[in-house]
C-alpha cells in the first residue's frame, strides 16, 4: 500500500483510525438553520473526538497502538491497513481544508472531514494504478467562527495550495469570493446553500433550494405524461426547502397541462394533519404531491395521508421517501405504488454511495448512520481530484478552468453536474416507485391498474396503531 499520511501545516500525520480516540455526537439537524440539513434525516450517529486544535492546522491524537506509519493495532486480530489521506512523495498537489474542527459546529466539521480523508485516502491508494497524482491536505480549523474561517483561508492560500474545500458558513463567501477573484484560488463549500454568482472560482454542492426543486420538477411532468393524471394536490409542510419544491412541482405540473385543485401547508408539530389532509381530499385529486425535510415526518405523513382519506390517489414524495429507514419501516399500505422524486440513490446496490459507505465503515470500522455530512465531503475531495485529473496541469489555473468550463461527476450524494460559469452544481433528477419496501423503477401501468382497484374497493380501514406508533416514535 503506498505512503498515504496527511501533510499538513503542523507537519502531523492523521489517518481515520488515529481520529477514533474518543466519542462525539452528531445531531441529525447539521449547520442549524443556516444549512437547512434537517433534510437530510433525522437520527443520530457518533463523529470522532479529536482533542484541542491549535488555530494553525492541527495535531490529532495517535490511539494507542496505532503507529506513525499509519497502521494499527486491531484489539488482537492483528493489523490492517487503513486509507489514509495525503501523500509523500514527488511533486503533489496540496489541497487546503477550512473546516470547525473545534467551536459549536466542530461535530459537522469533523464529520466532513471523515468523508474528505476516506476520498483522498482511496484516490492515493490509486495513485499507483489509474491515477496520476498522489494528494497532499493542508486543514485549518475554522474555529466555528467567520473571522477565523477567513484567516484560514489566507493561510491555505499562502501555502500555494491547488484548491480549497470549505468554509462551511454563507456569511464568509463574500470575502472568499474576493480571494477567489484576485488569486484565482478555487474554492469549493460542502454545505453553503445560498444563491451567489458563477465566474469567480467559487463553488458549492449543497445548493439546498435547488436540489429540491429540480427532482419535484422532473417528478410532475412524470406524472402528466406518463399516468396521464390532471388534478393534483400539494401537502407542503413548514420547513427548508419545502416552499421551492411545492412551487416547482406546481410550475412543473401546470406547464405539462396539469391542474393544482388544492394546495396545503401545515406544522410539522400538529398533532395530526386530518384537516389539510380532507381538504386536498375533498377538492378531487389524482395525485397528491407530499414532500417531507425528513424521514421521521415522512413516517408520520404516510399513515396519516391513507387514513384520513387519500388512500385512492397517487402519492409523490421527495428524497426522504426513499431514504433505507423509510423503506424498512413504512408498512406496505402507506408505501406501495408510492412514486418519489430522488437526487441521490440510498437502497440500490452499485451506486456511489454504496461504495462511499463501504469504503468508509473500512476506513473507521463504524456503521455510517448519519451519512449526508461526511458524503459530502467525499464529494467534494473527488470532485477536486477528479477536475485535477482533468486539468492540462494540476494546478489552480488547471483546475479553475475545468470548473469554470462545466464538469460532471458521479458523486455518493447524487449525479452531480457543474454547469459553465455556475456556482452551484445540480444534480440529475430519477424517478422511483416504491414497492414492497424497495425502489424500483416505476411502471405506469402498474400504478394505474392500482389505483383502478383501490377505487373499485370499499374504503379500507388503516391500521390506528400505526399512526399512532410512528407519531410517538418521531
Amino acid at each position: 500500500m503506498p505512503d498515504a499520511t496527511v501533510h499538513h501545516p503542523a507537519t502531523a500525520r492523521v489517518s481515520p483510525a488515529a481520529a477514533k480516540t474518543g466519542r462525539g455526537v452528531w445531531a441529525g439537524c447539521f449547520l442549524l438553520a443556516a444549512a437547512a440539513a434537517c433534510a437530510f434525516g433525522s437520527s443520530s450517529s457518533e463523529t470522532p473526538e479529536i482533542g484541542r486544535l491549535p488555530a494553525n492546522g492541527f495535531e490529532a491524537g495517535v490511539p494507542p497502538g496505532a503507529e506513525s506509519g499509519g497502521r494499527e493495532s486491531d484489539g488482537g486480530r492483528g493489523e490492517r491497513d487503513r486509507p489514509l489521506a495525503g501523500g509523500g512523495r514527488g511533486a503533489e498537489p496540496l489541497i487546503g481544508v477550512v473546516l470547525p474542527l473545534t467551536g459549536d459546529w466542530a461535530d459537522l466539521g469533523r464529520a466532513i472531514r471523515e468523508g474528505i480523508d476516506v476520498a483522498i485516502g482511496a484516490w492515493n491508494e490509486g495513485a499507483a494504478g489509474d491515477n496520476a497524482f498522489m494528494a497532499r491536505v493542508a486543514y485549518e480549523d475554522s474555529g466555528s467562527d467567520p473571522e477565523q474561517a477567513v484567516a484560514a483561508l489566507r493561510r491555505l492560500e499562502s501555502l500555494g495550495v491547488v484548491a480549497v474545500a470549505g468554509p462551511l458558513r454563507e456569511e464568509v463567501f463574500g470575502e472568499v469570493q474576493r480571494m477567489g477573484a484576485r488569486f484565482g484560488l478555487p474554492v469549493i463549500s460542502p454545505t453553503v446553500s445560498g444563491e451567489f454568482p458563477g465566474g469567480s472560482g467559487v463553488h458549492t454542492i449543497y445548493g439546498l433550494e435547488e436540489r429540491e426543486r429540480i427532482p419535484a420538477a422532473a417528478l410532475a411532468a412524470w406524472a402528466v405524461v406518463e399516468l396521464g393524471l390532471t388534478r393534483a394536490g400539494i401537502l407542503a409542510p413548514v420547513g427548508p426547502g419545502m416552499d421551492a419544491a411545492a412551487d416547482a412541482f406546481q410550475d412543473a405540473f401546470t406547464q405539462a397541462g396539469g391542474q393544482v385543485l388544492a394546495r396545503e401547508r401545515f406544522q410539522a408539530s400538529d398533532s395530526t394533519y386530518s384537516d389539510p389532509i380532507g381538504r386536498i381530499g375533498r377538492a378531487g385529486v389524482d395525485l397528491v404531491f407530499a414532500p417531507a425535510p425528513t424521514t421521521a415526518l415522512v413516517l408520520r405523513t404516510a399513515p396519516q395521508l391513507f387514513y384520513f382519506g387519500l388512500h385512492d390517489v397517487v402519492v409523490l414524495g421527495n428524497q426522504p421517501w426513499g431514504d433505507p429507514t423509510v423503506l424498512r419501516r413504512l408498512g406496505d399500505f402507506a408505501s406501495d405504488y408510492r412514486v418519489v422524486g430522488l437526487w441521490m440513490d440510498q437502497s440500490s446496490s452499485s451506486t456511489e454511495w454504496e461504495r462511499f459507505r463501504h469504503a468508509y465503515e473500512n476506513a473507521y470500522d463504524k456503521p455510517l448512520r448519519v451519512g449526508m455530512p461526511p458524503a459530502l465531503g467525499y464529494d467534494v475531495a473527488r470532485l477536486i481530484l477528479e477536475s485535477l485529473a482533468q486539468a492540462r496541469y494540476p494546478d489552480r489555473a488547471g483546475i479553475s478552468r475545468v470548473l469554470a468550463e462545466g464538469t460532471e461527476m458521479h458523486g455518493a450524494t447524487g449525479q452531480i453536474v457543474l454547469e459553465p460559469d455556475r456556482a452551484s452544481v445540480s444534480r440529475d433528477p430519477q424517478v422511483r416507485m416504491i414497492l414492497d419496501g424497495a425502489l424500483t423503477e416505476p411502471d405506469p401501468g402498474q400504478i394505474l391498474a392500482w389505483l383502478r382497484e383501490v377505487r373499485a374497493a370499499p374504503p379500507p380501514l388503516a391500521p390506528r396503531d400505526t399512526v399512532l406508533n410512528n407519531q410517538a416514535g418521531s
